[in-house]
């Protein structure tokens, strides 16, 4: 009986142009935001009692939380970080071992753990 093999490589081109918000807490106007909080949690201890569900409760504070974050905290969008066509899945798999050898190298100081880097650093170029 004859076993044959095959082997088929198979690629996904989808959207790679993800767009994400990314808030600048540094630059946030952190003061504004917890007066805001402030008077909200006032407001809403006052105005909701025992017997609210605790899903309406949630959606509340999650709200407030959100809007004043959008108000006092500046964000910026921002696409992926492999967002080019000829980064392919092999290429990306190989920068993440980079850098996590390279991580791991750092903290270590092992010989052997920086030619792996090396290894892998020429095998990007």
């Amino acid at each position: 009986m004859k076993q044959q093999c095959f082997w088929m490589h198979t690629s996904w081109h989808g959207d790679n142009n993800v767009k994400r918000k990314i808030y600048l807490y540094k630059r946030g106007d952190f003061d504004k935001v917890r007066m805001d909080i402030s008077e909200f949690v006032a407001d809403f201890v006052r105005t909701n009692t025992v017997n609210a569900s605790v899903d309406h409760l949630w959606l509340t504070l999650k709200d407030k939380i959100q809007s004043t974050m959008e108000r006092y905290v500046p964000s910026k969008m921002t696409s992926s970080r492999f967002s080019q066509p000829w980064i392919t899945g092999h290429l990306r798999r190989l920068a993440r071992k980079k850098k996590i050898c390279y991580n791991k190298a750092k903290r270590s100081s092992s010989k052997d753990q920086w030619s792996k880097f090396y290894e892998l650093k020429k095998q990007m170029q």
